[in-house]
């Protein structure tokens, strides 16, 4: 079913009511998607109480705000439309509290607000698939960072580290950094796909929706994203907040099973508004290592986690940088370090990245380290990002699923090839380094080469040639 005509002309709609920057634009589109969206739940609980005779499992709008219902509010005149959104819609959402509790009205006039909620109406409604990818194009649209520096990270990335941490229906996750719940969202589908009867048990469907996903985000507009995202991807209960994960953190530190993030690379924190925990173990003021060190904190043992961090991360000589390293050879299972190709960030970024992928363990645990060098991610590597034939991510995945085979043709590959794997007492000699560099081997190019004195004579022979035919030329010229 087509929608992106539909999303295509709400953007315009909003940039010629003088909403132009692009977060902007999510935000209140989200507004009044999440207004539809609830309504539409109230609805089915409803019917399914006349069905069975039982009171409405859930009441979202209660009979002070029945005025504000979708199925209702859409088909009020624009003026008095216009001061239901002022005077209770808002307040109404800023309600519904976590990353709502802050949420702004910015839409200009009555008939502004007309325009966008029909527009919004049309976007075609079905099942979590469908209204999650509705979603996913809108928030596709943004093609510049946010006044923190972040953006969403790339699909194709998210699939590959969801894909290679192998969700389970037990499991609780986490991302400390959720932006705009590219990784909840991703997760909740692949539980889907594998696990075709996963929500017919009470017990598996209330961890589902209420229990298993978790996501903190300081800005608030990648908040009210991601509960957005999560929601509309058929997730009605996921717990996502807006709060600094580098600050003190009380609840479920050491109680998730998984974590993915894609956090902040650049910028520093007050040490006075780290938490002292944290800092205590990753001494560093820098967001890079300290969001390795916060996953740390918030896995099980057992738990696994891939975290995309900057290159610098990877060899950095700091005191705080060596000892983080040291911490996931030595004190953990370092499993893997893929390297990510600078354009796979385009438009926002060009960042040397690499993927890290670990167990904690908190006794040791790792004795070889696997490295891939990812070249080629199904796009072009520059701006535009076009989709091309050339694609390292599928191969990823399969030389990863082979690791676990003592007949594992990743066990003999040498060093010149795009993966290998290195001893933990090498890494150690090297004082922990994980950049591909320090261990990959380049191939010499054996093309022989000409003597100097035989290129210049060839020269040479060549300027004679071309004087020769200037002095024809001329004479034919007379």
């Amino acid at each position: 079913m087509d929608f992106t005509s539909v999303i295509d002309e709400l953007w315009g709609a909003f940039e010629e009511f003088g909403i132009e920057d692009g977060y902007d634009i999510v935000g209140q589109a989200t507004l009044l998607l999440v207004l539809r969206r609830l309504d539409i739940i109230q609805t089915a609980a409803e019917r399914k109480a006349l069905v069975t005779a039982q009171p409405p499992e859930t009441s979202m709008f209660g009979t002070e705000n029945d005025a504000i219902r979708w199925s209702k509010l859409k088909n009020v005149e624009p003026a008095a439309m216009f001061v239901l959104f002022e005077t209770k819609v808002i307040h109404f959402i800023r309600g519904l509290g976590g990353a709502f509790a802050d949420a702004v009205f910015m839409i200009p006039s009555p008939s502004a607000l007309h325009r966008l909620v029909d527009l919004v109406d049309k976007i075609p409604y079905a099942d979590p698939a469908l209204n999650g990818a509705v979603y996913e194009y809108l928030v596709s649209r943004i093609t510049t960072k946010n006044s923190s520096g972040g953006f969403p990270t790339p699909r194709h990335l998210i699939d590959l580290m969801v894909e290679i941490t192998d969700p389970r229906p037990t499991d609780v996750f986490a991302d400390p950094a959720v932006g705009s719940g590219g990784f909840p969202v991703r997760v909740a589908q692949l539980l889907r796909e594998r696990y075709p009867d996963l929500l017919l048990s009470d017990v598996a469907r209330q961890h589902f929706h209420r229990g298993m996903f978790h996501g903190v985000d300081s800005d608030p507009a990648f908040a009210r994203m991601a509960t957005t995202n999560v929601l509309l991807h058929g997730v009605e209960g996921a717990d996502i907040q807006r709060r600094d994960s580098l600050a003190p953190w009380s609840d479920g530190i050491g109680g998730y099973s998984l974590v993915l993030t894609n956090p902040p690379f650049s910028g520093s924190i007050e040490k006075s508004a780290l938490d002292r925990d944290l800092y205590r173990h990753v001494k560093s003021t820098t967001k890079a290592p300290l969001f390795v060190g916060r996953v740390l904190s918030l896995l099980q043992l057992g738990g696994r986690a891939a975290v995309i961090v900057p290159e610098g991360v990877l060899f950095g000589s700091t005191k705080a940088q060596v000892a983080l390293r040291r911490s996931l050879v030595e004190d953990h299972k370092l499993d893997a370090v893929i390297r990510v190709p600078p354009a796979a960030y385009q438009p926002f970024s060009t960042t040397q990245t690499a993927i890290l992928l670990f167990t904690k363990t908190s006794v040791g645990g790792t004795e070889r380290v696997w490295f891939y060098d990812i070249r080629a991610d199904g796009r072009s590597l520059d701006k535009r990002r076009t989709p091309v034939t050339e694609n390292d991510l599928p191969d990823v995945v399969r030389r990863w699923k082979t690791l676990g085979d003592p007949a594992s043709p990743e066990l003999t590959r040498a060093r010149t090839e795009q993966s290998f794997l290195v001893l933990r007492d090498e890494i150690a000699a090297h004082n922990y380094e994980l950049s591909l560099n320090r261990y990959q081997e380049i191939v010499e190019d054996q093309t022989p080469t000409r003597a100097p004195a035989e290129i210049v004579a060839d020269i040479d022979a060549l300027n004679e040639e071309i004087l020769a035919g200037m002095v024809e030329l001329k004479e034919l010229l007379g």
